[in-house]
């Protein structure tokens, strides 16, 4: 098993109430976590994760030509999974899975009713099989 939590912080934050002028700031600060299990005895490998990011300023300006609001990414989370099964030294199959729960991507101005942009790219799954030769 795996477990990170990392913490990112700065003494410089973006104000939402100053709307005049530019402002200095870094962006992608955010706290990030992941949890990994996984399992790899005779031949069965599995593996389940579920990778977490809190809010973040992505930059400022907008796709609309704005140059001083804030696009602002929401929280997110996603679990995967991959399990495989090496039937012998040559070959092996396997099955996987991205964001099973679906779920969805969210930017935002500045507050988060605020929509900018929501991206939903589902679940995605590859079966297959692999031979050495």
């Amino acid at each position: 098993m795996i477990v990170n939590y990392t913490m990112a912080d700065a003494n410089i934050s973006y104000d939402n109430s100053f709307t005049s002028g530019a402002q200095f700031v870094i962006n992608g600060l955010s706290d990030s976590a992941n949890f990994i299990a996984f399992y790899d005895k005779d031949g069965l490998q599995a593996r389940v994760a579920y990778n977490w990011r809190d809010d973040f300023l992505a930059g400022v300006g907008q796709p609309q030509g704005t140059y001083t609001n804030p696009t602002n990414v929401r929280a997110y989370g996603q679990w995967d999974f991959n399990v495989s099964y090496e039937y012998d030294e040559n070959f092996t199959v396997f099955v996987e899975g991205l964001n099973v729960t679906e779920s969805v991507p969210r930017n935002y101005g500045r507050i988060e009713s605020q929509v900018l942009g929501v991206y939903q790219g589902g679940a995605r799954y590859n079966f297959g099989a692999r031979y050495k030769f």
